[in-house]
């Protein structure tokens, strides 16, 4: 035990173990050298290393190169060792190339989502995928938790804290029942005879939809929440009132007329978002190529 306290083996370069190993399996130092891909003097003096760090003598060098008996030993607790790391650096190798591992996305717009977990899929069919849907502020928040790895989430613009990538932007329009409505601009006194159907609080679409009724100066609104998009466009084709949705998510559903808002210019993006630790994790940097091939990431200048 060293005075620190901590073991004599504590502090053995992994090296040092490596040509131990060759010397015993290839039944001297010129083989071993040979095999390690150095020169015998370096396999000798990482020998001479390792018995100095253990205090015993390894290998009896008076008759060829045999193990003493405390050698035989620690050889076979020296394979067990170098058998993990191996299993590990492989194991590494693969996590690296997204043979294996798994990546945890959140999402709050599928139309977009969808197609690029697709050719993420394509290109890494062993990678898997754990899905989780929510609304861009819930999202953020699972970012900023690291309960998700990487968010594809409607932003007006990315936080600093956050590494982004622009897949497309949208902006506001107003799904009304087929028969009852023409694709015309919807003006703000269009939507005070009867209900408007939004999205939850923490959606940004309905906090677009806020912004551009407050800049407006728009009338108080009936509201009715609904709890998803998809919520929205059943409410809508069901003549609940106007569905507001993003233009990019509005689909093609003959059941509904998707008309914009006149005046309302506002846009969002549509990014593939991560904290900037994650961003360099190689499964993240996969997505985010997946998402937007070939686009840089939002801030960053040729």
């Amino acid at each position: 035990m060293a005075q620190d306290g901590r073991s004599r083996s504590a502090d053995i370069p992994i090296a040092e173990l490596r040509a131990f190993s060759a010397v015993v399996e290839h039944g001297g130092f010129s083989r071993a050298a040979e095999a390690l891909s150095i020169s015998q003097p370096t396999v000798s003096q990482r020998l001479q290393s390792l018995e100095d760090h253990l205090g015993l003598r390894v290998l009896d060098r008076r008759n060829g190169v045999t193990l003493t008996e405390p050698g035989r030993e620690l050889y076979n607790r020296a394979r067990q060792i170098l058998t993990q790391i191996d299993r590990f650096d492989s194991t590494a190798d693969d996590l690296r190339a997204l043979r294996m591992g798994r990546l945890r996305v959140g999402f709050s717009t599928p139309a977009f989502a969808m197609p690029a977990l697709g050719r993420l899929r394509a290109a890494h069919p062993d990678l898997a995928l754990a899905l989780t849907s929510g609304n861009t502020a819930s999202l953020t928040a699972d970012l900023e938790a690291c309960a998700v790895d990487a968010a594809i989430m409607t932003l007006r613009a990315p936080p600093p804290n956050l590494a982004a990538r622009l897949i497309a932007e949208q902006g506001l329009v107003g799904l009304r029942r087929a028969g009852d409505a023409q694709p015309a601009p919807l003006r703000w006194a269009d939507l005070t005879g009867g209900w408007v159907i939004v999205r939850e609080r923490g959606s940004m679409t309905r906090a677009m939809f806020e912004d551009a009724a407050a800049r407006a100066g728009a009338p108080p609104l009936r509201l009715l929440e609904a709890p998803t998009r998809e919520a929205v466009r059943e409410a809508a084709a069901a003549g609940l009132g106007v569905g507001i949705v993003l233009d990019g998510e509005a689909g093609a559903d003959a059941r509904v007329v998707a008309s914009p808002l006149l005046g309302v210019s506002a846009r969002g993006g549509v990014y593939v978002a991560a904290s900037l630790d994650a961003r360099a994790l190689p499964a993240v940097a996969a997505l985010f190529e997946a998402a937007a091939p070939g686009v840089q990431d939002a801030g960053v200048t040729a």
